[in-house]
């Protein structure tokens, strides 16, 4: 019976992992943006539905011998489970190296995603408002129009400049001309001519210049003109938040040989990249199992039972649709005000952290389901 029970239960989680699948495949390729990890999904479903095919056929051929194995396995197994039971119940590791382990466990995802943040290590960056723009148009940028920009340096080694344009959805023939200048120079610093049909729809375009060391404090004006754009063959500059980038650039090799210098620019690369409001709302999400697990225990009641994993499957899977509408949001709505978020995919591993928590809770629910 047991063994019928599990074949039945993974017939159900199969088949509802493989409708949601489908509902996500087909959300992402309306674009909704979720950030699906499609291969993974995959590989989980093919692992499943494998190992479904094997029990089935191991189940009708009936053999004596593996009743025995499986006799013994699961005997094996309600010892395991009590032994575990046993060990999880001990005051030291219910107070100390369980939560120990989920706050461990959401630093570590944290520092992970600092690697998340679309940036090398060496770079410091500095996100700009629209208001940083002296003059600017959304719509198409024409032949002799003009964007003028202005910003202050707050770190050395400044080396590059990233611009956010709208190409429209298509491929355009025209050449831009990037200046940049210290402000009350007479002559630009840096001119160059970039084409553009490199462009992505709305990312952010390096236009990289060779490295002013001596640019803390100083303040700098750039300027961005069409030379062949025409109506239906022209960028233009894209509303979404940062409008553009400034990047400091620093030597590798001299980090590393100095461990004072080391510390404070990972310090500072760490609050830098702590500003953006997305890895702020990652940090919290992974935090989410560590801070759920202190609140119950906190209450004095039973961690380990089918109520509470109940209720986390119901805050994890919340949280997630949560997560998915207010990207919605923010996406459509920053098409025609600003926000202030970043588009560098901290949220990308969150995605994936709580699909990885509402699977393992829907999995200890579904076999509540099955029990005798």
């Amino acid at each position: 019976m047991m063994f019928k029970r599990i074949i039945d239960y993974l017939k159900r989680f199969l088949g509802a992992l493989l409708f949601v699948s489908v509902s996500l495949v087909l959300a992402d390729k309306l674009r909704l943006g979720l950030d699906l990890d499609v291969s993974l999904l995959a590989r989980i479903i093919f692992s499943l539905g494998l190992l479904l095919i094997v029990l089935i056929v191991v189940e009708a051929r009936g053999f004596k011998e593996f009743e025995i194995i499986k006799k013994d396995f699961f005997n094996q197994l309600t010892v395991l489970s009590r032994k575990i039971k046993q060990f999880i119940n001990k005051k030291w590791v219910a107070w100390s190296l369980i939560p120990g382990f989920l706050l461990f466990l959401g630093l570590g995802f944290s520092f992970i995603n600092v690697f998340n943040s679309g940036e090398a290590l060496p770079i410091l960056f500095q996100d700009q408002k629209r208001t940083s723009l002296v003059s600017w148009k959304t719509n198409e940028l024409l032949t002799g129009e003009k964007i003028d920009g202005e910003f202050t340096a707050y770190e050395d080694n400044l080396g590059i400049i990233s611009i956010r344009f709208n190409t429209f959805g298509r491929i355009n023939d025209d050449v831009l001309i990037f200046r940049l200048k210290e402000k009350g120079n007479e002559s630009w610093y840096y001119e160059n001519e970039y084409k553009v049909d490199q462009f992505q729809p709305d990312e952010l375009f390096p236009f990289g210049f060779p490295k002013i060391e001596n640019s803390n404090r100083k303040i700098y004006q750039f300027e961005i003109e069409s030379t062949k754009g025409e109506p239906e063959n022209a960028v233009a500059i894209s509303p979404q938040f940062p409008i553009f980038r400034v990047k400091y650039h620093f030597d590798q090799e001299q980090l590393l040989a100095n461990k004072l210098i080391l510390v404070r620019f990972l310090f500072k690369k760490f609050i830098n990249i702590a500003s953006s409001l997305n890895f702020i709302l990652a940090d919290l999400f992974f935090f989410v199992p560590f801070f759920f697990y202190l609140f119950h225990l906190f209450r004095r009641k039973p961690v380990f039972n089918f109520e509470v994993a109940e209720n986390f499957f119901t805050i994890v899977l919340a949280l997630f649709l949560i997560l998915q509408i207010g990207r919605q949001v923010i996406e459509f709505s920053s098409a025609y005000i600003e926000i202030n978020i970043a588009t560098d995919g901290f949220l990308t591993l969150v995605v994936n952290f709580l699909i990885f928590w509402v699977l393992l809770s829907g999995s200890i629910l579904a076999l509540k389901g099955n029990k005798a």
